[in-house]
């Protein structure tokens, strides 16, 4: 829960700093929304293929996934307990073991969905999907930024070719990836301190 809090804070607070959330409500509300039907995994339902095709590429533009991978937050996590194994022998052993009394006892199935493995690879997976979230909205509120900058100097023209939706989402995703926090673009050496 301590790493979830602080993920969705700084990554909130980021919003913040680069005047995101102090947009207009609207639109801030519709890109919530937005970012939120766009974000892997699925959380409560399947996104619709439109939010499929915009996630992926989100990640073709190395906004979304770009942080760190489950598989690098378990091996933290591992690296941190005694002997290098610590989370994996707690949920994998453990988990093993309740899986076992669950089957013996008859549980419905929807409750197997809580044993100690499966709900520590929900959080790995819900770890990234809220570092996605934030930056899904703020490609999505930078893309809203240029589109209305670049419609006002179309129309006072000042420009006199407007830029298509894709140069403005592209643009948009330019500035996420530079400005928000972003493990892919962390050295080697500093990941593996």
């Amino acid at each position: 829960p301590f790493a979830h809090t602080r993920n969705f804070l700084t990554s909130s607070l980021f919003s913040l700093g680069t005047g995101n959330l102090t947009k207009n409500p609207i639109t801030s509300l519709r890109n919530f929304r937005k970012a939120w039907n766009t974000i892997q995994p699925q959380l409560l339902y399947r996104n619709t293929p439109a939010s499929q095709r915009f996630y992926k590429f989100l990640s073709d533009e190395n906004v979304v996934s770009s942080n760190v991978n489950a598989s690098e937050i378990a091996g933290m996590l591992d690296d941190m307990g005694k002997g290098g194994d610590m989370f994996a022998r707690i949920f994998g052993k453990f988990g093993k073991a309740v899986e076992k009394e669950y089957d013996k006892i008859g549980l419905p199935s929807f409750l197997k969905s809580l044993s100690p493995k499966k709900l520590y690879e929900k959080a790995l997976n819900l770890y990234v999907a809220e570092d996605d979230f934030w930056k899904v909205f703020n490609v999505l509120q930078e893309n809203d930024t240029y589109t209305n900058a670049y419609k006002a100097a179309f129309k006072k023209g000042t420009i006199t070719k407007m830029p298509t939706e894709l140069e403005l989402l592209r643009m948009a995703t330019k500035i996420v990836r530079d400005t928000v926090p972003n493990y892919s673009r962390v050295g080697d050496f500093v990941r593996n301190m």
